[in-house]
């Protein structure tokens, strides 16, 4: 007998291996870091805001940076002068000056660069080349006053002079009579200050 194949069974399917049931992971919301950063740059925001105002309110800014004060009797002979040279003052810096003759007769008073003062005072001490002042109050004897440097000098000195001495090339200038007390009272005041 012939053996006889046997046809193909295409019902049956081959052999699968079971799969084992899905794994399921535990579902998270995701987080929205776009929240996250925006909270951080308002909280930061806030602080360079916040921080400086909260600072100001308990140490207030003040615009003076730095005052020196001269106060002292001035003895001043017939003929002479005195300088009190006020240091590296600038643009807004302010100076004061009070001062009262309690002996002799009348002084002037000038503020003067460095280069004004040399010419009227450093050549010779008798006499003057050129006279020019930022400000000046002649023949007097009294004062109070307070002066702003109302231009940019740079780092030249400053002086404050009270005079004792007859000025040709001033017109209205004290007459000495004799030696001077002058009680002198000078403020400097360097101020902060953005231009």
């Amino acid at each position: 007998m012939v053996a006889s194949r046997q046809p193909h069974n295409t019902t049956q399917s081959p052999y699968v291996p079971p799969v084992p049931p899905p794994y399921y992971y535990p579902i998270r919301p995701k987080k929205d870091k776009t929240w996250i950063i925006v909270i951080v740059i308002i909280a930061v925001l806030g602080l360079l805001f916040i921080a400086p105002t909260v600072f100001f309110l308990f140490f207030p800014f003040s615009e003076t940076a730095h005052i020196t004060e001269f106060s002292e009797d001035v003895a001043i002979s017939e003929g002479g002068h005195f300088k009190y040279a006020c240091e590296y003052l600038s643009k807004g810096d302010k100076i004061q000056i009070s001062m009262t003759v309690t002996e002799g007769g009348p002084v002037d008073v000038y503020i003067m660069q460095n280069d004004q003062y040399e010419g009227a005072y450093e050549v010779s001490n008798t006499s003057v080349i050129s006279f020019s002042a930022l400000f000046k109050k002649e023949n007097i004897t009294q004062l109070n006053e307070t002066y702003c440097l109302n231009k940019s000098i740079g780092w030249r000195e400053i002086y404050v002079v009270i005079d004792n001495r007859d000025t040709p090339l001033t017109l209205n200038d004290a007459t000495p009579t004799g030696s001077v007390l002058v009680k002198t009272e000078i403020k400097t005041i360097e101020i902060y200050g953005w231009d």
